[in-house]
């Protein structure tokens, strides 16, 4: 997942929200996505946290398949995992794909996130709000090999490819 509009130096820059290597798809039938509990090999989760006041935050979730004996590249060994979430500002998402082999996306999605109301922290405790009609936005994106949409447990739409196997990094926002 990454942030596309982080405030820094009075420009706007990315930071990555969560990195998940070797997810799993159940089978070729019921596209259930298999996210594997953290184990330090990505980078976990921060949610969305906008500070207040700003513009809409656009966070972006991007699935690849996964290499053979996928390893996040040295590059980027700071966000696998981050001493600090300093080593997550930045993040190049083209810079990792070529790095890391993984070519184009299998799916997309994406949400819009603004804090109207809340006291920024560096935990995100404030009161966030999602823009548009409802708790996001969604945009489903078709690329080849995909499968029909799976549900996660929280309501997420997530599209897979249509068939078992590693699907490897997952981005959470952008």
């Amino acid at each position: 997942m990454i942030d596309l509009d982080v405030p820094r130096n009075n420009s706007r820059v990315t930071i990555l929200h969560w990195f998940e290597p070797n997810v799993r798809v159940t089978s070729a039938t019921d596209n259930t996505l298999l996210i594997p509990a953290a184990n330090g090999s990505g980078a976990s989760y921060l949610q969305p946290s906008p500070p207040v006041g700003d513009i809409p935050h656009r966070y972006v979730f991007l699935l690849f398949a996964q290499p053979a004996n996928f390893t996040v590249p040295s590059q980027f060994a700071a966000i696998n995992p981050p001493a600090s979430t300093q080593a997550r500002i930045g993040f190049n998402i083209n810079d990792f794909v070529a790095a890391a082999g993984l070519g184009q996306p299998l799916a997309a999605n994406y949400i819009t996130v603004q804090n109207t109301t809340g006291a920024a922290t560096a935990t995100g405790s404030g009161a966030a709000t999602a823009t548009g009609a409802g708790a996001s936005q969604t945009s489903v994106v078709a690329f080849q090999g995909m499968g029909a949409p799976a549900m996660g447990s929280n309501g997420w739409k997530i599209m897979a490819a249509g068939a078992a196997g590693t699907l490897g990094a997952l981005f959470f926002g952008l």
